[in-house]
């Protein structure tokens, strides 16, 4: 005999909500050289991440080298590890994202040795940083 319960008030349940992993909280930045090289530091990024569940947006990215500084913001796609991410399309970091073209992906990777690999994809290029907790930034590099 074949049995079949069926229960008011059930659904399917949605898609799971992620959320930032704590590891990955926080202040993170990174000072480098350009040129002409002189050994003094004179550009620097720092990024922020605060907690979010999937959809949110949780990374804020700063560059500055010279006179020129920029912002972008990421929403996370997937809490990782690696954190997945996707640039919001009101960065001015290189313009605003045209409508027919998927926005950059960045994956956000924390290391053995403490620092944060930051990885980003799309717009034709793909570029890796490494950043460091306030206070264990190392010398400048270029």
């Amino acid at each position: 005999m074949l049995s079949i319960a069926v229960l008011a008030g059930c659904s399917t349940p949605g898609p799971a909500t992620e959320s930032v992993p704590t590891e990955f909280l926080g202040e993170w930045r990174r000072e480098y050289l350009s040129p002409p090289l002189d050994g003094v530091a004179d550009g620097r990024n720092e990024l922020s991440v605060s907690q979010g569940r999937t959809g949110d947006r949780v990374v804020r990215w700063y560059s500055e080298a010279g006179d020129t500084n920029c912002s972008d913001h990421f929403t996370l796609r997937r809490a990782g590890p690696p954190m997945e991410l996707e640039r919001t399309p009101d960065s001015d970091c290189g313009g605003l994202q045209p409508p027919d073209r998927p926005a950059p992906i960045a994956t956000l990777t924390v290391r053995p040795d403490g620092s944060l690999e930051l990885r980003m994809a799309g717009e034709g290029r793909n570029r890796t940083s490494r950043l460091y907790r306030p206070g264990r930034i190392p010398p400048a590099a270029d």
